[in-house]
């Protein structure tokens, strides 16, 4: 018997697969859902089926792309302090090491990063950080190719004889 705050349960609708009354639909396909198949994703309600799909793209973005983010960024900042008055000429490692080290890095990780968002392995808020990581990335390896000509320069530039 209906009680006056829910319809009549003819008329309310009813998860496909269990027959129970539904308390959510999914996000993506609009299934009507019971407690026991609902998929919580964020704030939003999905089957399994749905959540399977959607779920990776969803995720956090991974720590590798996150560190390589960060390693490229110093890059750049210690190429650029290298122009400022009053810097030490050097960090604890060599610039050049370590343009090098986040050029290379920076290009690798964040390519299988895309590949992986492009195949639905990998979450599409990480495209942005990892297009913009190979971008600088790129712009370290600039940098690197060009301390090693400026180097080469100065060995035969004070080379005796």
């Amino acid at each position: 018997m209906a009680t006056a705050h829910e319809p009549p349960a003819s008329t309310s609708p009813r998860c496909p697969t269990h027959q129970r009354a539904a308390v959510a639909t999914c996000t993506r396909c609009g299934t009507f859902l019971c407690g026991e198949c609902t998929e919580l994703l964020g704030e939003a309600a999905y089957c399994a089926s749905c959540a399977a799909l959607v779920g990776p793209q969803l995720g956090p973005i991974p720590l590798r792309l996150l560190g390589v983010s960060g390693l490229v960024l110093l890059g750049i900042l210690s190429t650029a302090a290298a122009f400022l008055p009053g810097v030490p000429a050097s960090f604890a490692i060599p610039r050049w090491l370590l343009l090098g080290v986040s050029g290379a890095l920076g290009l690798w990780v964040p390519t299988r990063e895309l590949r992986r968002i492009d195949r639905g392995q990998g979450p599409r808020r990480a495209r942005l950080l990892a297009r913009c990581t190979r971008w600088l990335a790129a712009v370290n390896l600039l940098f690197f190719l060009l301390s090693l000509a400026w180097g080469l320069w100065l060995l035969r530039a004070l080379r005796p004889g």
